[in-house]
């Protein structure tokens, strides 16, 4: 079952947005589908990728789950998000291709 529906979509985009504006980290790209979010962000070199996984994973899910009771219908146990993510560090040549990328 899709856990990110329409409505769950639009409220994660204002909370990472929120994250985001608050550690001075630019969103830059991104796609969030029924059961995956992509992002391309900017941001300052004071942050491990893990600090930014930390930041975007633990913020949404605790507030998603107050927000939307489906999910805690959906989702088994007591993570909302994978502890797996892929990160990857590219110049200003690959961001054209890592867009189509993410929105195919």
């Amino acid at each position: 079952m899709p856990v990110l529906s329409a409505e769950i979509k639009q409220r994660l985009k204002e909370i990472l947005a929120q994250v985001c504006d608050s550690k001075n980290i630019s969103i830059l790209g991104g796609n969030i589908g029924t059961s995956y979010v992509y992002m391309i962000v900017q941001c300052p070199p004071r942050f491990s990728p893990s600090d930014l996984m930390q930041f975007f994973k633990g913020r949404s899910s605790r507030i998603l789950r107050q927000d939307f009771s489906a999910i805690k219908d959906a989702v088994k146990g007591d993570y909302l998000w994978e502890s797996a993510y892929l990160c990857l560090s590219f110049g200003e040549a690959n961001e054209e291709a890592i867009n189509k990328y993410i929105h195919e």
